[in-house]
């Protein structure tokens, strides 16, 4: 109860705006790739490990980003929070702001990360917004392939995707 008392209303709302204000983040973009550099700084301001993971995709190169807060006593065991940070509309190239799909569900991950990051815990966490999701499912390919390369132990996935939707 007290980890969830930090998270903050008014935490969510900023960073669903601030992802929105990029006014589109699809694919390939320069609004995608600024809303992943400003996903990146936003987990590094908060002392996470974080790192850019390149993304191929019909038409080009994208890029994941990855924060990590390693665990005290078993650190190989891995929980990833995630979601995606690109958008879609019928005008992507110039208006597609996601505030549902998917801002809401990569605000809910970076404010995990914030209240997480202050808390000593025994597995590793790792933050991941995903890119070229509405395109195929490319960055969650890529992550998925490059953690079985390396044997992740992942001991749980959470997906957060469209979690302000109301119909």
């Amino acid at each position: 109860d007290r980890i969830l008392a930090e998270v903050s209303p008014a935490n969510l709302r900023s960073q669903v705006q601030a992802l929105q204000d990029f006014q589109t983040r699809y694919t390939s973009t320069a609004g995608c790739e600024a809303a992943g550099q400003y996903i990146y700084n936003y987990f590094s301001g908060l002392g996470l490990k974080v790192k850019f993971q390149d993304v191929p995709f019909t038409g080009g190169v994208s890029r994941n980003v990855v924060a990590e807060l390693t665990g005290r006593a078993d650190p190989g065991d891995v929980l990833i929070l995630c979601s995606h940070y690109d958008s879609y509309s019928n005008q992507s190239l110039t208006f597609a702001p996601g505030a549902d799909d998917n801002a809401s569900g990569t605000a809910a991950v970076m404010e995990a990360g914030r209240v997480l990051s202050r808390y000593p815990l025994d597995f590793t966490v790792r933050f991941a917004a995903f890119t070229a999701e509405e395109i195929g499912l490319f960055g969650s390919k890529v992550y998925a392939q490059d953690a079985r390369s390396r044997g992740d132990n992942i001991i749980g996935v959470i997906n957060l995707d469209m979690i302000a939707y109301a119909d």
